[in-house]
């Protein structure tokens, strides 16, 4: 015969109730501490889609008392921070349409249509312009300002043009960038920028492009090259440069964002 439970004296019930209130109390502290620390979510009703369409420049919108860029890429709505807040200044950018970027007068600071900051200015530290999440809910654009995402990758410093205005061809552009000017050549499947410059020995000129031959030439050395830099091995026809290795002619890297060329002339290809 089983014997019956034995209840609970005064000092054990005292110490359960304690202990229940202590996790309750605890739980409390823990709702309010995820509470504090999450931020509140400030989403603003920006228009409709519609009202955007895509476009190779920005749209300045007003969204809960706040300006905005906002960017329409065709696949993708960007909203962007119109303050270069990285610098010191922290002053309003401008849209400037003849360079095609964001300029920032204060500090001298450029920015690419998605806010990827622009090495051609002097900031440092400047990483590129803030965003904010873009949501679309029915055909209705909303921006959340309490929710901030990583600026894209800082873009190379110097802007060709438009992929358009440089058509496949068998013959190079000869193109300016900032103070320099390149060879860019577009085979159709790929474009290519050349240094002008070809540098053997202890010669450095600059290489002509000849239609009637199809080949760069380089009136120093005599060293020849394709269409796409690459040495032809008939160069060198001067004796004093027979015995050095062959080189391609120097390639700088290119990148292509929104149908728009961008040059690295920090970093170039390694002589073969």
């Amino acid at each position: 015969m089983n014997a019956a439970a034995r209840p609970f004296n005064k000092q054990e019930a005292t110490f359960y109730f304690l202990f229940a209130a202590l996790l309750l109390l605890a739980l409390a502290v823990a709702g309010l501490l995820v509470w504090a620390l999450t931020p509140p979510s400030r989403s603003v009703y920006v228009g409709v889609v519609s009202d955007y369409p895509p476009r190779d420049s920005p749209y300045r919108v007003e969204a809960g008392g706040q300006t905005l860029w906002l960017v329409n890429l065709g696949h993708q709505f960007i909203a962007l921070e119109p303050r270069n807040i990285t610098a010191r200044t922290a002053c309003m950018v401008v849209w400037v349409e003849a360079n095609r970027r964001f300029e920032d007068p204060c500090s001298a600071d450029y920015f690419a249509l998605d806010g990827a900051h622009l090495p051609a200015g002097v900031g440092s530290e400047v990483v590129g312009l803030r965003r904010y999440a873009v949501a679309v809910r029915s055909g209705e654009l909303w921006v959340n300002l309490s929710a901030v995402t990583p600026p894209p990758t800082p873009l190379p410093a110097i802007y060709l043009g438009r992929t358009t205005d440089f058509p496949p061809q068998d013959a190079p552009y000869f193109v300016a960038a900032g103070e320099r000017w390149l060879y860019l050549v577009n085979t159709g499947e790929e474009f290519i920028v050349l240094n002008p410059r070809f540098t053997i020995g202890n010669w450095d000129c600059f290489v002509a492009w000849i239609p009637s031959n199809k080949r760069f030439e380089d009136p120093c050395s005599g060293a020849k090259h394709t269409l796409t830099g690459k040495w032809i091995e008939q160069g060198l026809q001067y004796f004093q440069f027979r015995d050095l290795p062959p080189k391609d002619l120097t390639r700088y890297p290119l990148t292509i964002r929104f149908d728009e060329l961008w040059v690295d002339l920090r970093a170039a290809t390694p002589d073969p």
